[in-house]
């Protein structure tokens, strides 16, 4: 195994180690009125981290290597710290940044593994760039969701001329149906059918 290709492994395992802590902690303490909505996603994600860092473990030790596994080796390995952030749209943000590094991780291993035809490693580390590009994008687009109100308020120009008032449409004119009347029988008449027939 190379070192290069060893080194995205246990780079992109210590980070998703550490985005999986950080992930299950935003999980626990996030609050606001998104609290549901993130509460739930923030608990999809760390799933998906925790059955992601046994398969990068599993690649190591196939390989031969160890794979780390403590606290103070993920620590010295990752790029990611703990999430300090406490509010939601923080956490949010916190998260996509964090998804994004694991990615850029992932896909320099790519590079490294199908430099040297590792391509069970190349194609785990692809699905891993993927996870959290998509993760990543998902993040984004919440964050996008709470700035939009603002983004979408409609300037105004304290020089810009006021605008006359359109005026109002004319009203509608009744229209007269054309269809024939149909009489409706009289209840006596009613009566009498019904004896006759």
């Amino acid at each position: 195994m190379s070192a290069a290709v060893y080194e995205a492994l246990r780079k992109t395992l210590a980070e998703s180690y550490v985005l999986l802590i950080k992930t299950h902690n935003y999980h626990w303490n996030v609050k606001g009125p998104q609290f549901v909505a993130l509460h739930n996603l923030f608990e999809l994600q760390y799933n998906e981290l925790f059955l992601a860092v046994d398969e990068l473990a599993e690649r190591l030790r196939a390989l031969g290597q160890h794979a780390p596994g403590t606290m103070a080796e993920f620590a010295a390995i990752s790029q990611i710290k703990d999430g300090q952030a406490t509010k939601a749209s923080d956490m949010v943000a916190d998260l996509r940044a964090s998804h994004t590094l694991v990615a850029q991780t992932a896909r320099k291993g790519v590079k490294a593994a199908e430099g040297v035809d590792d391509v069970g490693t190349a194609d785990l580390l692809t699905a891993r760039s993927q996870s959290h590009e998509k993760a990543a994008w998902m993040l984004a687009s919440i964050l996008e969701e709470e700035a939009a109100p603002a983004a979408k308020a409609p300037s105004v120009s304290p020089a810009a001329p006021a605008k006359k008032a359109a005026k109002p449409a004319p009203k509608a004119e009744a229209v007269k149906s054309t269809a024939p009347k149909v009489a409706t029988p009289k209840p006596a008449a009613a009566k009498r059918r019904r004896v006759a027939g």
